[in-house]
């Protein structure tokens, strides 16, 4: 574990006690996580942290205020549901070792595994994070991440075949856009939640 630190050359003698200090309150608080390890790209102003906008506070409330097992959910374009999808998805996996799948209607897969690999990327605030709390990364690839506590994300869009697999949750970005026997057999691979946002297709 140190080993991992040290190859960061973010090492100092207090790292450990910090680390775990951050990640007691990345599980008190997905805001935190998402402000602190959660970045994006704005076309203006650069890399910015996830400091969640009115909208997407109100998609975490949906998320963690309501016990049904469906949640369906629309919300205006360029609101950040697909920012907030990929961020609590990452937060499932690897804070609970959820088994999550992030499904989408268009070729967005490809573009949230990048935005993956670059939050991952070695020296990373984020992947000093996630090799200490689940002892690093088991295998990253082109639509999937898997974490040594069991954790994993897997990205498709709607017309992949997924017949056979299960997850402990699924997450569905723009739903409405969806083939309807598509999102109908996606909304089936999850094993206890799943959370679909979208902008009206009207």
């Amino acid at each position: 574990m140190i080993t991992t630190i040290v190859n960061t050359k973010l090492f100092d003698p207090f790292l450990p006690g910090k680390l775990i200090s951050s990640a007691h309150n990345c599980v008190e608080s997905f805001e935190y996580f998402s402000a602190k390890y959660c970045k994006i790209d704005h076309p203006i102003n650069g890399t910015l942290h996830l400091n969640l906008n009115d909208l997407q506070k109100d998609m975490k409330s949906s998320v963690i205020l309501n016990s049904e097992d469906l949640v369906e959910k629309f919300y205006p374009r360029q609101s950040g549901k697909t920012t907030f999808l990929f961020a609590y998805a990452v937060y499932q996996a690897l804070f609970f070792h959820k088994h999550v799948l992030f499904a989408t209607h268009q070729n967005y897969p490809n573009i949230e595994y990048e935005k993956l690999e670059k939050l991952f990327s070695e020296g990373s605030e984020l992947r000093v994070l996630a090799d200490f709390i689940t002892n690093g990364i088991k295998f990253i690839g082109k639509n999937k991440i898997e974490f040594l506590n069991g954790g994993s994300i897997t990205f498709i869009k709607n017309n992949q075949c997924i017949t056979g697999m299960s997850y402990d949750l699924v997450l569905v970005d723009e739903f409405d856009f969806m083939e309807k026997t598509a999102y109908e057999l996606i909304k089936t691979r999850s094993t206890h939640k799943v959370i679909a946002f979208s902008t009206a297709n009207n």
